[in-house]
This record gives C-alpha cells, structure tokens and sequence, in this order.
C-alpha cells in the first residue's frame, strides 16, 4: 500500500513546488488569485479619521491630520502643490508590481489600487489621498489594509514605508 502512496505524494510535491516556483520565477500570482476578486476602494474622506477596518492595516498620515487614529508611518509635508504631488504619486504607484487602479479622482487627489501578493495573489487595498498643509505644501494620507481574516505578515507597513520613502526620494 505504502508503495502506491508514496510515489503519488512525491508527484503532488513536485507539481505543488513547480507551480510555486513558476510564480515566484515569472513574478505573476499563481492562477488561484482569481479566487480572490478585488475588494471595493477604501474611503479616505477630507476631514474624516481613516478607518484602520477589522483585517491588518497600516497607516502613514501628516502630522495633525489623523487625530485618534493609530499612525504607522509620518507623512512628509513637502513644497510641492497638491496636484503635482498627485502626479507624482500616483505614477509610483501604477510602476510597483501587480497594481491595479480601481478609482480615481485627480482633481480630490484620491486613489484607490489593489496590489496582489507575489505568489498566492491575495488582494489587498491601498487608498491614497494628496491633501494640501499650509501655503504651497501637500502631503499624503496612505492606508494599506488586507481583507477582514487575513493576516501580512508585515506587508502592508512594509508597502507604506516604501512607497512613502520612495514619494521623499522623487519630491528632491
């Protein structure tokens, strides 16, 4: 018996590696994503504290703007106006891997994407909002939140450091 079994779960082990690898190698999610349809846009409305919701989250906001609400990551104010800082924005976020815009409203300065994980292809939502601070300066409000019952293992505050050291590093 053990010499018809064995054989058979060397062979799910090999097709279950070869399928990972072939994601991991071509940098797509495996097929099964599909399984997974995008989740509605997150809400960031002027003058509202963002909602963290009930799955993994992070948050990178300005100083001032996100009173009450658990900030992960400070949001520089920089001397650029707000839509020029949403230009900016928005093509780093359309050039990182597995990105798909699902809203947007340049003149309010939202954006709403879903970047798939590597591999597996979990979707996960990330809202973008310009806001101006003071004369001649906008900054950004960033939340990355993954589906109610998940968890990131770190994703999504990785996600929100590096794109807000990436919008420092192209606003020099």
């Amino acid at each position: 018996m053990m010499n018809r079994i064995l054989p058979l779960l060397v062979s799910v082990a090999v097709l279950a590696l070869a399928a990972f690898g072939w994601a991991a190698w071509s940098g797509q999610p495996l097929p099964t994503a599909a399984l997974y349809p995008d989740p509605p846009p997150l809400v960031l409305a002027p003058g509202v504290p963002p909602d963290r919701g009930d799955g993994p989250a992070a948050l990178a906001c300005p100083p001032g703007l996100c009173a009450g609400v658990t900030v992960d990551v400070e949001s520089p104010v920089l001397p650029v106006a707000p839509d020029a800082l949403f230009a900016t924005v928005r093509a780093l976020v359309v050039a990182q891997p597995l990105v798909r815009v699902v809203a947007e409203d340049a003149a309010a300065g939202r954006l709403d994407v879903v970047q798939r994980t590597p591999i597996l292809g979990f979707p996960e939502s990330v809202a973008l909002r310009v806001v101006a601070v003071g004369e001649g300066a906008s900054s950004v409000i960033l939340l990355s939140r993954s589906r109610p019952g998940a968890w990131d293992l770190g994703d999504n505050a990785a996600r929100v450091r590096t794109w807000i050291a990436a919008l420092e590093r192209a606003s020099r």
